[in-house]
């Protein structure tokens, strides 16, 4: 996701930044890290002026086995209701990306 991860600590308590380009940085917290089946980590974008800001939503990722691939959940709360259409379109676009690279491995 995004250009770069310029931060990405991935332990409770870690940082996470990733610059999307365009002045577009998201800056969050992991929460918990359960390798291989659970991630969750505070979300936010960096600009003042964006509706959801920094630590204001919470990103949970749950994976399970299903027989010979992977059911992958998303949940991302606390965001403001104007926020909500931006945030599932770019999930789409990126959870997308991810069953396609899945797909050549």
């Amino acid at each position: 996701m995004g250009e770069s991860a310029t931060t990405f600590d991935a332990r409770p308590g870690g940082a996470i930044r990733l610059d999307y380009g365009k002045g577009d940085v998201m800056l969050g917290t992991f929460v918990e890290v359960a390798r291989p089946r659970r991630l969750v980590f505070t979300w936010g974008w960096e600009k003042p002026a964006d509706p959801t800001p920094v630590a204001e939503s919470r990103v949970e990722v749950d994976i399970e086995p299903d027989g010979t691939g992977s059911i992958l959940r998303l949940r991302h709360s606390g965001l403001d209701p104007d926020a909500v259409a931006a945030h599932a379109q770019g999930w789409d676009h990126f959870l997308g990306r991810l069953v396609d690279l899945a797909a050549t491995a």
